[in-house]
């Protein structure tokens, strides 16, 4: 822990340098609410941030996209918006924020139907850098267990 990020816990993840898009899927019991205001590039849209610390060298790209476990991680149809940072620092924690990138073409993910996320560390690489990564923030969640009767899905 430090100034940047104080928890005593955060996830680790080692990059495996055998495959060119290795990436973590996180997947929720509710579906992410309002990201089309994230998704744009009009006015000044709200950034999804999250605290880094990383032994990849400064520059590196992370990215989020934001779809649906239930495209069985189909790309670009299961993918609703992609959002990119870059790191500034090595070997220290940062918080980043994602600036959206994209709708990817032949997407057919709605913002109604969002309940994954996937982080990819240095795409279209084959580095096996370690990432320590926490405190995701975002479009708010909605669990599957709150959600109105007759809501949109």
């Amino acid at each position: 822990p430090n100034v940047v990020n104080s928890t005593a816990k955060c996830a680790l993840y080692v990059r495996n340098g055998g495959k060119k898009f290795d990436n973590i899927k996180m997947s929720f019991s509710g579906r992410l609410l309002k990201v089309d205001n994230y998704a744009t590039y009009e006015g000044n849209p709200p950034k999804i941030r999250m605290k880094i610390y990383t032994t990849a060298p400064v520059g590196t790209l992370v990215e989020i996209l934001l779809g649906s476990k239930g495209r069985n991680n189909e790309y670009p149809a299961g993918t609703n918006s992609q959002y990119q940072a870059y790191t500034t620092v090595s070997n220290a924690w940062e918080e980043v924020n994602f600036k959206f990138s994209q709708i990817p073409q032949g997407s057919e993910t709605s913002v109604h139907e969002i309940d994954q996320i996937t982080l990819l560390f240095d795409p279209n690489s084959y580095n096996s850098d370690t990432y320590y990564f926490d405190d995701i923030a975002g479009p708010k969640l909605i669990s599957s267990k709150t959600q109105p009767v007759g809501s949109k899905k």
